[in-house]
């Protein structure tokens, strides 16, 4: 489907003549058009097949092909990269985009291996990015366009989460952890640990059976601090939380009882009758405060 001319350029082979010298982006060796009646018009080897079939200059064709392009998804492209170190060589997109505005594209092609998540941690460090598109493409038609970094879109899904943080942290201020789920689903979801009145004890000296005891002192309410953030699950980004942060719980055994396991092993509390809905929108918690009470 591809090879290279004289110049090192890349010539399809719609645009390729007969008779005519063009080599191999695999081994380097010299390619031939053939244009029969049988068989479709195509490149071949002089020598030895060595089995490629211009894949190899897939990739290439269409770094090229969007490295040249002034407009792109609405955006006005001032300057264009191919395979620009960033995070000091840990990362080398295929095509760097530059728009009118001075914040940056990059773009992915995918022919055969697409981008995991694992990259989102790389796109959050590039202050500049705006958006990271993989588009997926066959020889010579792009299949599909698929936005897998929005820089704004993520910003805004996690104010979300800051909001229902503070929420959590206001309810908890006053006894126990009260969270409603109404920023993500028209029914409110409540899941409230209420306070336990508790007898605080003080200490005092018999000296006549010289014994320490306790005696009651008043009513209180004692709390245990718990570290928690917030998580939530995304198609895209995968799972986007919140720093750690504490709350106080003044139930701890009604939290225990209502915390499970997830198939990650995260700890997370679940929500009776939303078992479904809470890996929208978990409050995860810490596992070394849990561990040795589950």
């Amino acid at each position: 489907m591809f090879a290279l001319n004289s110049n090192n350029e890349i010539i399809h082979i719609k645009n390729a003549l007969v008779k005519t010298d063009y080599y191999c982006g695999n081994c380097g060796s010299v390619l031939r058009v053939r244009n029969g009646t049988i068989k479709i018009k195509h490149f071949y080897h002089l020598s030895k097949d060595c089995g490629d079939k211009g894949e190899s200059l897939i990739h290439r064709y269409w770094k090229e092909y969007f490295s040249i392009l002034k407009e792109f998804e609405k955006y006005h492209i001032v300057a264009s990269r191919t395979e620009v170190h960033l995070l000091k060589g840990t990362y080398i997109p295929d095509i760097v985009l530059k728009t009118d505005k001075g914040t940056y594209i990059i773009i992915e092609i995918c022919y055969k291996n697409p981008k995991t998540n694992e990259y989102f941690e790389k796109y959050k460090k590039l202050s500049q990015l705006e958006k990271v598109y993989e588009i997926k493409v066959d020889f010579d038609k792009i299949i599909d366009t698929i936005t897998l970094y929005d820089k704004f879109e993520f910003e805004n899904l996690y104010k979300e989460l800051e909001v229902a943080k503070n929420y959590l942290i206001n309810y908890s201020k006053d006894g126990g952890i009260a969270y409603t789920q109404e920023m993500y689903h028209p029914i409110e979801i409540y899941l409230s640990l209420h306070k336990e009145m508790n007898m605080i004890y003080r200490w005092s000296y018999n000296p006549e059976t010289k014994k320490k005891y306790k005696y009651p002192y008043k009513n209180s309410i004692i709390c245990t601090k718990v570290k928690i953030y917030l998580k939530k699950y995304t198609k895209f980004y995968g799972a986007i939380a919140t720093d750690s942060f504490y709350v106080n719980i003044y139930n701890e055994r009604e939290l225990i009882e209502n915390v499970y396991k997830g198939e990650l092993g995260d700890l997370y509390i679940k929500i009776p009758g939303y078992e479904n809905e809470i890996r929208v929108c978990a409050y995860v918690l810490d596992k070394k405060y849990f561990m040795k009470n589950i």
